[in-house]
């Protein structure tokens, strides 16, 4: 293709560019679908993100500069370019959402489509994520926080650039400047707020500006390296960069943050290099390569819906033959995108109109989105109303904080270090309850027991913290810290009654059976020696019901027409296995070290099945999720075992006669 010069401006298509988009798309991919193989293939999209700036950047600035720039034809051309496939994934996503998902799925993928239609998927995951959000493979829209962030960016650089040319302002300096900013936001996020770190898109700025810097350099011929060998070992080693962060990232490293550097830089590498490079001919710019870049954005679109509607159908379990089809089928399908879609519509007159009417579609389907969003995935349109009315309003997340004082005593922020004064009761008896989430979903039920007999209640509860020594969440790296400080607080109190609950297995513990025996029985000891008049007890894990209780009810009524019973058994999967031989093992453990320990599945769970609501009303679901004891459920399990917290020793009570 022939360069296009204007001004002191020359835009030359290179074909190796297409080749390391089609190298970032394949590097997501295979990290989606086979994680072991490539643990750092995420790292795609930070190349992306170089890419872009690299050539959206160019064309920008050369418009500014020539004092033409309109943001009317630039974001036609962004619309043109981003609606066609991504409107057609929306869409094929909420239509085949009715059919694979249950309710509470459906009622995410809808917000997600608004989100995604809307463009700001970055922000709608932040404040998502966190200790109670579910799986991301649940989540069909998830990819799209990447697209958010890219259009958030273009929402401002046309602005800067603007402004850095009316004010005739350096343009290097200016992106070395937001650049830096940038690049400090993230190192600081990425390390105090992970979730903040990843979805933020200041943070991601610095990537496209470095993409932009190389793109200005290049189109203004500041930086044209003309030695072959010297373009050579500059894409070698980017080349080199990129592979080696795909392979020696994971998912539990701080990222982007410092770590961005290296496959950031290596595509930097890869584009400053003379594109007659040996890498660029033969590797990047070969037709194979060259067509997977042209389809690159409808196979980054298509991959991950495919993939999160057949681990949500497969119920998690997907052979490797149908990781193999999902990246067939993704391929096959951007292809088509591309030749039907895509390029008919970018191609040709009438532009305005053309963008009128895709804005028209986008809007419907943020429209359908809000409906099933706002509707809990179309239930309150459905038979559920009728047939159960008690499973049409759920109790939210916010209603169970309430009830377990989150903020005060219970703590979920990774830097909620300090409870509130209001945790502590002097009167004595003395009962502590220390542990995580599952943990403080008992505190309603103690409360409860609490009218019934006379007994000070403490609770010192944090997200994702076991009251374990090294307990190693991966969701809270100050776990330690707050153990340590409950520990001393308790050996001072000398309380009658201390209860150690979590959930003891969960996707952020990483410990195995054996190493949370060993880890508990040695805290255990600790508190035997401290205290040794106390009464130690270890509640069991909770029953596990996954997608979510409510979800499980829910689907009952949608196949069966009728109210559940009230007993169900629960779902028959590796975890709840996992926990059943814990069990074993703690009560084991408990009874060497003299302590007792109560197992909730005995408490909940008979030969029928375990209960799954104490009344047919929505307070009256035993949880609100895969797990937490709305308070009906604690009530509930605290007035069967009551007698085991108080019957032991000195610690034995009478009850309040009412």
């Amino acid at each position: 293709m022939t360069p296009q010069t204007v001004g002191n401006f020359t835009l030359q298509y290179r074909r190796d560019v297409d080749g390391l988009r089609a190298v970032a798309v394949i590097s997501v991919i295979i990290y989606h679908l086979f994680p072991e193989i490539l643990s750092g293939g995420f790292i795609g999209v930070d190349v992306f993100f170089v890419i872009s700036g690299f050539l959206i950047t160019q064309i920008v600035w050369r418009e500014v500069a020539a004092e033409h720039f309109s943001f009317g034809d630039f974001y036609r051309r962004r619309v043109l370019r981003i609606f066609p496939s991504l409107i057609l994934v929306l869409a094929a996503s909420l239509v085949s959402g009715v059919f694979v998902l249950n309710w509470s799925d459906l009622a995410n993928l809808g917000k997600h489509t608004l989100a995604g239609a809307l463009f700001f998927s970055n922000f709608a995951l932040w404040f998502e994520g966190g200790y109670f959000d579910i799986a991301v493979e649940r989540k069909p829209l998830l990819h799209l926080w990447s697209l958010s962030i890219e259009e958030q960016f273009y929402l401002l650089w046309p602005l800067i650039l603007i402004a850095t040319h009316r004010l005739r302002l350096r343009f290097f300096s200016m992106a070395a400047g937001v650049g830096a900013a940038s690049f400090v936001v993230s190192v600081y996020l990425s390390y105090a707020e992970p979730i903040a770190g990843f979805y933020n898109p200041v943070g991601r700025f610095w990537e496209f500006l470095l993409g932009g810097v190389l793109g200005i350099l290049s189109a203004t011929n500041r930086w044209r390296p003309t030695s072959i060998g010297l373009s050579s070992l500059m894409s070698f080693a980017g080349i080199a960069s990129i592979a080696l962060s795909c392979v020696l990232f994971n998912r539990d490293m701080v990222f982007p943050g410092a770590a961005a550097l290296l496959p950031c830089f290596g595509a930097a590498l890869i584009l400053a290099s003379n594109p007659r490079n040996v890498v660029s001919r033969f590797i990047l710019s070969n037709r194979l390569m060259v067509g997977i870049g042209l389809i690159s954005y409808p196979l980054y679109l298509w991959h991950w819906p495919l993939w999160s509607g057949t681990y949500i159908f497969l119920h998690g379990k997907v052979p490797a033959l149908a990781r193999i089809i999902i990246g067939v089928a993704s391929v096959i399908l951007s292809y088509l995108t591309y030749v039907l879609i895509e390029r008919p519509v970018r191609i040709g007159g009438k532009v305005g109109k053309k963008a009128l009417w895709l804005l028209a579609c986008m809007l419907v389907l943020a429209t359908v989105g809000v409906i099933s969003w706002r509707s809990d995935g179309f239930i309150k349109l459905s038979r559920v109303v009728s047939d159960a009315p008690f499973l049409a309003r759920l109790v939210t997340r916010g209603e169970w904080s309430n009830a377990v004082r989150e903020g005060g005593c219970y703590l979920q922020g990774r830097n909620d270090l300090n409870h509130g004064e209001l945790c502590l009761e002097s009167r004595r008896p003395l009962l502590v309850l220390w542990g995580d989430s599952h943990a403080a979903s008992l505190y309603p039920g103690l409360k409860t027991l609490q009218e019934q007999i006379p007994f000070g209640l403490t609770q010192w509860t944090q997200g994702a913290c076991p009251p374990l020594q090294d307990s190693r969440s991966r969701f809270n790296s100050n776990c330690d810290i707050i153990n340590q400080r409950i520990l001393d607080a308790v050996t001072e109190m000398k309380p009658e009654v201390v209860i150690l609950g979590a959930a003891w297995v969960h996707p952020e513990y990483p410990d195995t059976n054996e190493q949370i025996v060993n880890k508990l029985s040695g805290m255990v000891r600790i508190l035997k020696t401290r205290i040794p008049t106390s009464h130690i007890v270890i509640v069991g894990a909770l029953p596990r019901w996954s997608p979510s209780l409510p979800e499980i009810l829910r689907d009952y009524v949608k196949r069966n027409g009728r109210i559940p019973p009230v007993y169900l058994p629960p779902p028959e999967n590796q975890m709840n296995a996992t926990l059943q031989e814990l069990d074993g093992m703690l009560k084991a453990a408990a009874a060497n070290l003299g302590a007792t320990f109560i197992c909730p599945e005995e408490v909940f769970c008979t030969t029928s099945g375990c209960l799954t609501r104490t009344a047919d009303t929505p307070e009256g679901l035993v949880s609100f999720d895969d797990a937490h004891l709305n308070p009906s459920g604690a009530e509930f399990f605290i007035a069967q075992i009551g007698s085991k917290l108080f019957d032991k020793g000195k610690t034995r009570l009478a009850r309040v006669d009412k």
